[in-house]
């Protein structure tokens, strides 16, 4: 059978298998064009999609959407993230819409308590202070730091006093002794300026015993006036160089009280002493007004002085009616 008979009988089938093989070409350079389309978009897509979630505050942002393919590109880029907290999307409109379900607690503040002045006692000093009220950190406590006359800063207790203290009482003080005190306070914060703060540093001296008063005498003899603190009792002892200053005495028929202050006096002196006071002085100004203003002024006068040694051997002076 030759080729033209061929084409006779079957002839039908012949076009129609052209057809279908030309619609199939047709059909496949049109699905290679789409998925090229495709890839193009998604590969912009993907590159958005990969920025945002690298960001750590991703704004609204424009993509190319075309039946839900973003959200399953979405979906695959994401799902190997298991860090990533980025996660609503909208693919019912033309933006990606995304939002941290759980987002970083604000920024806290942990500022410097405010310390208050000292009191002074015999063997005790007494600390207040407050919290700086822009503090908005979770306070875990308060420590004390105190520097004696050795310089160094120390910690006088290893636990935080807590949160709501607002107070300390210190204990451990050597009669009079100048000592600098500090508060510290810590948090937790996960996010906060500071994680440790100290206040401003004070000075004060702590009291002894006993309280001296020099109330006169001459250059021979002082007239030394000793208080005792705890009862307020007080006498007046007449001193000379190389004695101690106070004894046991009889305040009345019945009783004794030992105003020993282990102190010993070693000098006497009459020196000047500087006073700075304020006097109105007048003055002529301009169109011959008299003004009258308030100045300060050094004024020195001669005065008794003395010099003792206290039970540590530290020498201190006094001058009269001064404070020991």
């Amino acid at each position: 059978m030759d080729i033209r008979s061929l084409l006779r009988r079957h002839g039908e089938k012949f076009t129609l298998a052209a057809a279908l093989i030309v619609l199939a070409v047709c059909v496949a350079r049109t699905t290679v064009e789409s998925a090229d389309a495709r890839t193009v978009a998604d590969v912009e897509n993907a590159l958005v999609i990969e920025t945002l979630l690298d960001q750590s505050a991703p704004p609204m942002v424009e993509l190319r959407d075309f039946s839900g393919q973003n959200r399953r590109m979405w979906e695959e880029i994401a799902a190997p993230r298991p860090a990533t907290t980025w996660s609503v999307y909208r693919p019912t409109v033309k933006k990606l819409t995304v939002v941290d379900p759980d987002p970083p607690p604000p920024l806290a503040f942990l500022c410097a308590p405010v310390l208050r002045d000292p009191q002074a006692a015999v063997g005790k000093i007494t600390l207040e202070w407050e919290p700086d009220p822009k503090t908005t950190a979770p306070i875990l406590g308060y420590w004390v730091w105190r520097k004696g006359p050795q310089g160094e800063w120390k910690l006088l207790s290893e636990a935080p006093l807590g949160a709501k203290m607002t107070s300390f009482v210190d204990n451990t003080v050597e009669p009079e002794t100048a000592y600098s005190y500090k508060i510290q306070t810590r948090t937790n914060a996960a996010r906060t300026n500071n994680k440790s703060v100290d206040s401003e540093a004070l000075e004060i001296a702590s009291l002894g015993l006993w309280r001296m008063r020099l109330r006169g005498g001459s250059e021979r003899i002082a007239q030394i006036a000793v208080t005792d603190r705890r009862t307020g009792e007080e006498w007046t002892f007449s001193v000379r160089p190389g004695e101690k200053i106070g004894r046991e005495v009889a305040v009345n028929a019945r009783k004794l009280v030992d105003f020993s202050t282990d102190n010993t006096l070693k000098e006497i002196r009459k020196e000047r002493r500087k006073y700075i006071v304020k006097v109105k002085e007048r003055k002529i100004g301009p169109g011959g007004i008299i003004i009258e203003q308030e100045v300060e002024k050094e004024v020195f006068k001669t005065e008794l002085r003395i010099y003792y040694e206290d039970a540590r051997g530290v020498v201190r002076d006094m001058w009269a009616e001064g404070r020991g």
